[in-house]
């Protein structure tokens, strides 16, 4: 079954025992083996890894980074490859889940989490000064978000979307593996002939998501407000067949979000 949501956690300098390498809150998806030691954050997508950490330690093993390229889903992984000495934290295409690493300076190890709180713990347990990034907080005040692979915590960083952080023991070095390309098709393929098939390619991508509920044997469940998109996705899985779903709601009782939702999901 998927996952639930875990916080990840630890510190690595590339030579301490495995038992040191990496602590695990709450149960998470891992697997340790002589030349590897596995952990899933998360769910990937595909019949042959799902969510399985030992699988996946194994292609990693095998192919190392350039796996990457190949996962789909929504994770964030650890790779602890005992063979080599090194350390891969691998964030998913749109990074939905955070990494947050620095480096000790005094004792040059990594540390690592899915939690910014759980690093700046880890951080004090190793004299770390916490300071506050002053261009980070002036980035969330001015914009409402913050920008690039900065955090609140001075020297703290993020692993970026579509990237990997190769740690060898002495430095960190980021990998991107996946890029967004804001390009138009070089293919000749005219307006009319895309309009017409982004029905069919509405119904693959409904598809990819509500048979990975079949694949681990759990309910349809959807987010369903009073707006097109949500609509036509329950609608569409429901002509597919995908049901019963049940359907989510956030709304203000009696707003259109609420009421259109219920005529639709009563429908």
């Amino acid at each position: 079954k998927p996952v639930d949501a875990v916080r990840l956690g630890g510190r690595w300098d590339g030579w301490v025992q495995v038992a040191e390498r990496a602590l695990i809150r709450r149960e998470a998806s891992m697997s340790v083996c002589d030349a590897s030691c596995t952990f899933l954050d998360g769910v990937l997508w595909g019949p042959n890894l799902g969510e399985q950490a030992a699988e996946l330690g194994d292609v990693l093993e095998r192919q190392g980074l350039s796996a990457a390229q190949a996962l789909r889903g929504s994770y964030s992984i650890v790779f602890l490859d005992h063979k080599h000495g090194k350390l891969l934290l691998i964030a998913d295409h749109i990074r939905s889940r955070n990494l947050f690493w620095v480096i000790c300076e005094t004792s040059r190890r990594l540390l690592f989490a899915s939690n910014l709180w759980d690093l700046v713990n880890l951080m004090r347990e190793e004299s770390m000064p916490v300071r506050l990034d002053r261009l980070a907080a002036q980035y969330m005040l001015t914009f409402g978000y913050m920008l690039d692979n900065r955090t609140l915590v001075e020297g703290v960083q993020r692993v970026d979307p579509g990237a990997a952080l190769v740690f060898d023991g002495h430095a960190a070095v980021e990998h991107e593996y996946f890029r967004f390309i804001n390009e138009p098709s070089s293919g000749n393929v005219d307006r009319e002939s895309i309009i017409d098939g982004l029905e069919d390619r509405f119904r693959v991508a409904v598809t990819a998501s509500f048979d990975w509920d079949r694949q681990f044997e759990t309910g349809h469940i959807a987010t369903l407000s009073g707006g097109m998109d949500s609509r036509s996705v329950v609608i569409a899985a429901t002509q597919m067949g995908y049901r019963p779903i049940l359907t989510c709601t956030a709304s203000v009782s009696g707003y259109l979000d609420q009421t259109i939702a219920a005529r639709v999901s009563k429908a």
